[in-house]
């Protein structure tokens, strides 16, 4: 009877070695795409300065996974999380004010 529990209890022995690697943070770019972002009050506009920082950011701190909401009236996910920089480059670079569905600012609009 006692041999029958400890085989249930399935023990073990010897070493496993795990090997774990801390791949960096999870970072969600969150991009305004109002018309206002095209004032130009910096050079060439808020919008395109706005990606160039997110990009300069990604560069010097990126080691985790990436991903981009843009919102004018609603928000949108462009890019979800990934370790593809080239793929989240591509979608930073392709938002633009004009090809937001919803003009306007209303980040406090909750889905419904």
């Amino acid at each position: 009877m006692a041999g029958v529990g400890l085989a249930l209890a399935r023990p073990q022995w010897g070493e496993t070695t795990e090997i774990s690697r801390a791949l960096g943070e999870d970072t969600l770019f969150i991009l305004d795409c109002s018309r206002s972002m095209l004032a130009s009050d910096v050079q060439p506009n808020r919008l395109t300065r706005a990606q160039y920082s997110i990009l300069d950011f990604v560069q010097r701190h990126g080691r985790g996974r990436v991903g981009l909401v843009a919102f004018a009236g609603q928000a949108f996910l462009q890019c979800p999380l990934t370790f593809d920089y080239d793929a989240f480059r591509d979608a930073l670079l392709a938002v633009d004010a004009k090809s937001m569905p919803v003009p306007g600012t209303d980040i406090g609009t909750r889905p419904g």
